[in-house]
């Protein structure tokens, strides 16, 4: 893999990473801001990684990264009124993940312990 390629490989993998956390936490600024911050920081640390079996993987973590932020989290949202947890699952998450961790789960909604 020539030097440019990789470079080319690896900012369009950042590119999804970004794109797949604003997804996921569209109505959550924090969570928005740390997810940017924990991948921006993530890249730095392997900036200057230039053997190609450690960039391919690399990239594969990336992939990972990215299907898990697409397919394996629903974020859930405080209900006031009834004191639950709501998540909506979206098509996205009931489809099979392309990792080898076995299959997807489902978290039905619940009443939360915490006082308010």
């Amino acid at each position: 893999m020539s030097a440019a390629s990789a470079a080319c490989r690896v900012l369009s993998g950042y590119r999804r990473l970004i794109r797949a956390q604003k997804k996921l936490f569209a109505e959550d600024i924090y969570a928005q801001s740390q997810a940017k911050i924990a991948i921006r920081d993530y890249f730095e640390q392997n900036r200057s990684i230039a053997d190609t079996k450690q960039l391919s993987e690399l990239m594969q973590a990336i992939d990972d990264a990215e299907d898990m932020l697409v397919h394996g989290i629903a974020q859930g949202k405080l209900n006031e009124h009834t004191g639950s947890y709501e998540v909506k699952v979206k098509p996205e998450h009931t489809k099979p993940h392309t990792d080898s961790g076995g299959e997807g789960v489902v978290v039905e909604t619940h009443k939360s312990t915490e006082k308010r």
